[in-house]
């Protein structure tokens, strides 16, 4: 019974109907979609951010701004480390800060009610730090690398603390079941379009401010951080504290509810004690009783961690290897996020034709084969 609010039972007949999300039998539905919908706009920050960046770095490094540009006496090196290789140490280190915080934030949601807490300061540590990367500039640009840090990890946590939510947004206590599938498999679809459309239509806005007004990858950081900032902050208010909630014409934003614990703690156990029991308990259970679920498990964090690196790597390779500049390293972000969306339909009518096994093995095939075949495509010879 993971996510149910026992402390309200009228919750299971409350219904809320949103014009912008749809009906939906919990009304605390709709303040999880706008939580994704935040993180989609935090997320396409991610590009201009990087851009932003690399460019300083590569100035404080004493190297040309320009990609295009090639200056034999570049030192290349900026507080030890290349300047691409800034933008990849900031993001290997906040994906690893939230990989280690991960199982305490997982047993946190199990075993104590303070799971809205820690999302509400995941969520403001995540806004505050883009607000203040709205104040980047050639002075303050390492600071504002390191304080990616800090916000990658925050936004790891806060994923954890939202997804904790899910179980019990499907759930139908007045007819006997506990969970429905097919409404929770609709959260599920709901929630992954809102943020990939907020990312999306974020990014291309933003972008094409930065085209067609030519004030500089810098300078539409500082408007991207500031604007997303604020719109992220505003969300999460209305979300993560109990007493607040906006209901509009057009727009309704319930907050998130109290949940209890669904495990007791065992007497003279912490919440790390535990987090590192229910790691050993997970890899016996997945190693011996589920090794197929393991092997998936194996799988997705692999490609969540190809997915996740995408925006950081994509920015090194095109500007850094490519020599693309800013404005055309957008537009082939911008053209790999808009085809996703074709493809996310065909990979529905490939499970319909196929199982799913066969469509997920077809995927890997094709993925493994363009990535081999870029190794083979170098700039010199035209590829």
């Amino acid at each position: 019974m993971s996510g149910n609010d026992q402390d309200d039972p009228s919750s299971s007949s409350e219904k809320v109907s949103s014009k912008l999300f749809g009906n939906w039998r919990q009304a605390h539905t709709v303040g999880y979609l706008w939580d994704n919908t935040a993180s989609g706009l935090i997320l396409s920050t991610t590009t201009f951010l990087n851009l932003a960046i690399l460019r300083l770095a590569t100035v404080a490094a004493g190297c040309p701004g320009n990609p295009e540009d090639d200056d034999e006496n570049c030192t290349k090196s900026v507080y030890g480390l290349k300047p691409e290789s800034v933008l990849t140490a900031v993001a290997t280190a906040g994906q690893l800060v939230g990989a280690f915080l991960t199982p305490f934030a997982g047993a946190i949601c199990d075993y104590t009610s303070k799971r809205r807490i820690v999302g509400a300061i995941s969520g403001w540590i995540l806004a505050l730090c883009t607000l203040i990367q709205a104040g980047l500039h050639a002075k303050t640009w390492f600071i504002m690398a390191l304080l990616q840090i800090f916000a990658i990890a925050s936004y790891v946590i806060h994923q954890a603390m939202v997804l904790s939510y899910l179980p019990g947004l499907s759930r139908l206590d007045d007819t006997g079941v506990l969970d429905d599938p097919d409404v929770r498999y609709r959260v599920n679809a709901c929630s992954v379009i809102t943020a990939f459309g907020a990312n999306l239509s974020s990014y291309i806005f933003f972008g094409a401010i930065f085209v067609f007004s030519g004030i500089g990858i810098v300078n539409i950081v500082n408007l991207v951080q500031g604007v997303i900032g604020v719109v992220v902050s505003l969300i999460y208010f209305f979300i993560w504290h109990p007493d607040n909630g906006y209901k509009g014409a057009f727009i309704h934003i319930p907050p998130l509810k109290h949940i209890h614990p669904i495990k007791l703690i065992e007497s003279c156990s912490g919440i790390s004690i535990i987090a590192l029991k229910e790691i050993r308990a997970s890899y016996i259970l997945l190693y011996f009783d589920f090794p197929d679920v393991g092997r998936f498990l194996c799988g997705y964090a692999i490609a969540n961690a190809a997915a996740s690196s995408f925006a950081t790597l994509a920015v090194v390779f095109l500007s850094q290897y490519l020599n693309f500049d800013e404005t055309k390293t957008l537009y082939v972000i911008a053209q790999v996020l808009i085809i996703s969306l074709p493809a996310g339909a065909y990979g529905v009518k490939l499970m319909a034709r196929f199982s799913p096994k066969k469509s997920f093995s077809k995927y890997c095939w094709c993925f493994c084969s363009i990535n081999n075949a870029r190794f083979f495509c170098h700039p010199s010879n035209g590829s």
